[in-house]
């Protein structure tokens, strides 16, 4: 969790000059763009007691209710006493709707994407994934928006198909926590 925590700070303080510089639009706006940063698996702790799960991309909201959105996602963990290691990379894109914008704004979507999955000693296998997605977006300040967000995914794979709505001990974690800085 550590390390979540550090390279989303980290993330954040980098982000700083460029929020500094810009004249920031109003989130709800047509046409506003954001740069989001999150962190994965946050209701399943164990998956941060020796690697990091986080993400970046990009928001654009299409009209005052419907925002779309690309993210990239890394996830890298270790098993300990020299167990092998798990890497996931994956690239997402969602759409939102919220359908009712403020300070705090619930929504709804859906999500599609790809992921790449290399365990140390097994052959890398690749996913397709989608499904449905809810949450709430925060504004804390100026440009800066929280958000908290919980997905309901479906994977195909060369194993199959698998649904995952859930938390248990071989799940890669659905809830999401980050922010949004808007340019």
């Amino acid at each position: 969790m550590k390390r979540s925590v550090f390279l989303l700070l980290a993330s954040f303080l980098l982000s700083v000059p460029m929020v500094l510089a810009a004249a920031p639009a109003a989130p709800a706006a047509s046409g506003s763009i954001g740069l989001l940063f999150d962190a994965k698996n946050l209701l399943l702790l164990s998956g941060f007691e020796d690697g990091y799960q986080a993400g970046a991309g990009v928001k654009y909201w299409a009209t005052q209710s419907v925002a779309a959105r690309a993210l990239v996602g890394a996830y890298h963990n270790t098993a300990p006493n020299s167990g092998p290691s798990t890497t996931t990379l994956g690239l997402g894109f969602a759409g939102e709707w919220h359908p009712r914008r403020g300070d705090v704004s619930p929504y709804v979507g859906t999500l599609v994407g790809t992921r790449m999955l290399a365990v140390t000693g097994q052959t890398t296998a690749f996913d397709f994934y989608f499904g449905g997605l809810f949450g709430v977006e925060a504004k804390l300040v100026g440009p800066i928006s929280l958000f908290a967000e919980y997905d309901l995914v479906a994977s195909v794979d060369a194993n199959g198909f698998s649904v995952n709505f859930g938390i248990d001990s071989t799940d890669k974690g659905q809830a999401l926590l980050g922010m949004i800085i808007y340019f």
